[in-house]
C-alpha cells in the first residue's frame, strides 16, 4: 500500500499465486506447509488491501457471502482456514467466525451477518449429534 499500487490488483495477484499454490499441490510439487503458509500470508494482507479498498472507495464485488466456523469441540481450523483463504480468493465475503463455535450459534449465523452460504469445519464424531440441524 505504501507503494500507491492499486489494492484490487494487488488481491488479484494474492488469488493468482494462492491458485498456483493450491495447483502445485493438486500435482504432489508442493506439500501441505506450502499451502498453509500461502494462505496464512493472504489471510494477513486481506484486511489490509480491503481496508485500503474502503479508503479509496474501490470495490471488487462478491459473489456472495459465506459464513465460516470450527465447531465447538474440535481443535482443528486448517480445513476451515483453507477453505475460506480460497472463498476470499475466488470473490467470495467470508465472515469467519473463529474456533470453538457452539452448534446452536452455527446455526443462525444470521445473528452475526447474513450469509448466503455455510460452512462448518469439523470432525465428524464431535458433531454427529448436531447434523440433523445443518443439513
Amino acid at each position: 500500500m505504501e507503494e500507491n499500487i492499486n489494492p484490487i490488483k494487488t488481491l488479484d495477484a494474492l488469488t493468482a499465486t494462492i491458485r498456483q499454490v493450491g495447483d502445485g499441490f493438486g500435482k504432489g510439487e508442493l506439500f501441505l506447509p506450502d499451502l498453509v503458509g500461502a494462505a496464512d500470508a493472504i489471510q494477513e494482507a486481506t484486511p489490509i488491501i480491503e481496508q485500503e479498498m474502503r479508503r479509496k472507495a474501490l470495490s471488487r464485488g462478491s459473489l456472495g457471502t459465506v459464513v465460516v466456523g470450527t465447531v465447538y469441540g474440535d481443535i482443528h481450523t486448517i480445513g476451515k482456514t483453507m477453505v475460506a483463504t480460497l472463498l476470499t480468493a475466488k470473490g467470495f465475503t467470508v465472515h469467519d467466525l473463529g474456533a470453538t463455535i457452539k452448534a446452536e450459534e452455527f446455526a443462525e449465523p444470521e445473528r452475526h451477518t447474513e450469509g448466503s452460504g455455510r460452512g462448518r469445519c469439523h470432525n465428524a464424531g464431535i458433531c454427529r449429534q448436531y447434523w440433523s440441524r445443518w443439513v
